[in-house]
């Protein structure tokens, strides 16, 4: 879902799910860049049920030289909190307001909280500035568990 909507973003972001940067990274890919972070899964309980909760972190960076400005940097921090609060709600506006499907799985997430927009700069070998979103979001469709799943009881 997250990389249909940043795929489709006016700035032309590339798009990389990245949980262990050494192996996983692609450092062809151009800037703009959104990369997907590993998901924290959880459970809420809610009544009888339990429900899977998912925080989830997402890196939006720009890259400039390593003689920027603080004008450079200032900007580069701005354009990307912009650019992730603007991803943001378009997956809130998507997927969790209303129930939904994406390739033809059931979306019912709701949004637990509020977000975060944690930023950073001149990251060392790869001179990127940019925020961490993270936020959290509850899966409202309890998982069914049936005896079909465990046929040796």
């Amino acid at each position: 879902m997250w990389s249909a909507i940043v795929l489709s973003h006016e700035d032309a972001l590339s798009f990389q799910s990245a949980w262990t940067l050494a192996r996983d990274a692609d450092h062809d890919l151009a800037y703009p860049l959104c990369i997907w972070k590993e998901p924290e899964g959880s459970g809420i309980t809610q009544g009888k049920s339990i429900l899977d909760a998912f925080t989830l972190q997402v890196v939006f960076a720009q890259k400039h030289t390593q003689e920027r400005s603080t004008a450079v940097r200032d900007t580069a921090h701005s354009d990307m909190s912009v650019t992730a609060r603007q991803c943001f709600y378009r997956f809130l506006n998507l997927y969790a307001y209303q129930e939904t499907t994406f390739n033809g799985d059931n979306i019912n997430l709701r949004l637990s909280g509020t977000y975060t927009l944690t930023p950073f700069w001149d990251t060392a070998g790869t001179n990127t500035t940019g925020v961490i979103l993270t936020f959290t979001v509850i899966d409202q469709n309890a998982p069914c568990v049936s005896s079909d799943l465990f046929p040796i009881t």
